[in-house]
Formats: structure tokens, C-alpha cells, sequence
């Protein structure tokens, strides 16, 4: 079941029930609705969902995320991102659709200027984030990958873990906030990485020890971070300087 919470008290104000189990959901600006169950990517219209989009034979889809806020003024069509992983583990990529009656495959993005994988497949949870400034970030549980829209290696984030922490790095979530500043989840270290848009670390939020284990974030246009732990099935809000 699908919940949608009123983001001032917390309530549901709306909900629905689909027929699978989603691997993840993503929205638009004109808050249409994407989800999928791995296999198939489906569009929510007046309560149905309708397909748009069959992944190739021996791929799943691992995360989804809208692209279309970071492309030109002049591009009118939905552009979304999906992260594809072979069933196999042994390939990943990052291709850009656009999802219609007839979806178009437009780009994909696989491996890096000298031909070498951009992403490890051997990871078992993947999450997906395109920045403001365009770049796309895939968080795959080891390492944060960053590649710019034309799919030109940017940089790859292993962690910095002090003293402070006793834990190995272990990045989930990832988001983006209005400066394109980009936010990781610590899943065991409990805390956000708060990077820069080139990669350069800038501190942790921790709120004081109150995180538990963070699974997931995301960050609203007036810049507050939602973050979902993974033991508590809490979401909060949290907001920083």
C-alpha cells in the first residue's frame, strides 16, 4: 500500500493499494506517479496503473528517479532515470526513458572513458538522485558514484569516517538540497554526509545522536531533509545551516 502524508501534521490524506511488491517509486513535477516492481515500469492514472516502460529480458530495476528538472527550459517531455542491474549481478547501468505509450530509450550510462564499469554490481540495494546542476548520483552501498548528464565521470565518494564513528561506511539514500549540495545516508553510523556538488566533504549531520539507521532521504525545495529510518519506520524532518 501507498501512503501519502500531509507534510505539515503527518496525517494520510491519500492511499492506494497495487498488486505488487515496488522495488521504488518516484514522482514528477506534474506529480505523476512511477513504480516499479522490477520488472516493469508502471504510470498511476485515476487510480489504475497503466504500463509504460518493459525492462529487457535479464534485467531488473533497482531505483527510479525524475530527470526532467535538470534538463533544458526547451524539453517539454518526461525524462526519467532508471538504474538496471543484470539478474546475473555482473553488469549495471543508468539509462534515461522517456516514459509513453511507446517508451523511448534515449541514453545509458555504463562505463566510464576508458571502458571501465562506472558501478558495482555486487551490491544489493541501489539508490538513485539526479543533482540540480544535472549530475546523477547513484548511492550502491560501498560508494557514491557521480557522473555528469552527458555521462562523463565526475568523482566516486568512499566515506570519511573518523574517530567519532565505529562503524564502516555504509551509504544508502541519497538526495539533493536547492544549492546542489548532495546528502548520503550513514546507514550504521546513523548520520547524513553532507558534500559539496564536486564531492568535497563539508560535515555530518547527526541532529545530536537522535538518527537511528537512516535508509533513505530526501530534500523538499524550501530545503528541510526527510529522512526515513529503517528499524523505527520513522520519517523526520530535520532541517540544517
Amino acid at each position: 500500500m501507498f501512503r501519502c502524508f500531509d507534510m505539515q501534521n503527518g496525517s494520510v490524506f491519500k492511499s492506494c493499494t497495487i498488486p505488487m511488491t515496488p522495488t521504488d517509486i518516484c514522482t514528477n513535477a506534474s506529480d505523476d506517479l512511477y513504480v516499479s516492481d522490477g520488472k516493469t515500469l508502471y504510470r498511476e492514472t485515476r487510480k489504475n496503473l497503466e504500463k509504460c516502460y518493459n525492462v529487457p529480458d535479464g534485467w531488473s530495476v533497482e531505483a527510479l528517479a525524475n530527470s526532467s528538472g535538470s534538463e533544458s527550459r526547451a524539453i517539454t517531455k518526461i525524462h526519467l532515470l532508471l538504474f538496471l542491474c543484470r539478474e546475473d549481478n555482473r553488469q549495471s547501468k543508468v539509462v534515461r526513458v522517456i516514459p509513453a505509450t511507446i517508451t523511448i530509450l534515449t541514453r545509458e550510462y555504463q562505463y566510464d572513458n576508458e571502458g571501465k564499469d562506472l558501478y558495482n554490481s555486487n551490491c544489493y540495494d541501489f539508490f538513485l538522485e539526479v543533482n540540480r546542476n544535472g549530475d546523477i548520483c547513484v548511492s550502491d552501498t560501498t560508494a557514491l558514484v557521480v557522473i555528469d548528464k552527458r555521462g562523463n565521470f565526475r568523482f566516486r565518494y568512499h566515506g570519511k569516517v573518523f574517530d567519532t564513528f565505529d562503524k564502516p561506511f555504509k551509504p544508502m539514500g541519497v538526495t539533493t538540497d536547492p544549492r546542489s549540495n548532495i546528502l548520503l545516508a550513514d546507514l550504521d553510523n546513523r548520520c547524513i554526509h553532507l558534500l559539496d556538488q564536486d564531492g568535497n566533504f563539508v560535515r555530518y549531520i547527526t541532529c545530536g545522536g537522535s538518527l537511528d539507521k537512516i535508509i533513505d532521504v530526501s530534500c523538499d525545495e524550501n530545503g528541510r531533509v526527510w529522512v526515513a529510518e529503517r528499524d523505527t519506520a520513522k520519517v523526520k524532518c530535520i532541517k540544517y545551516q
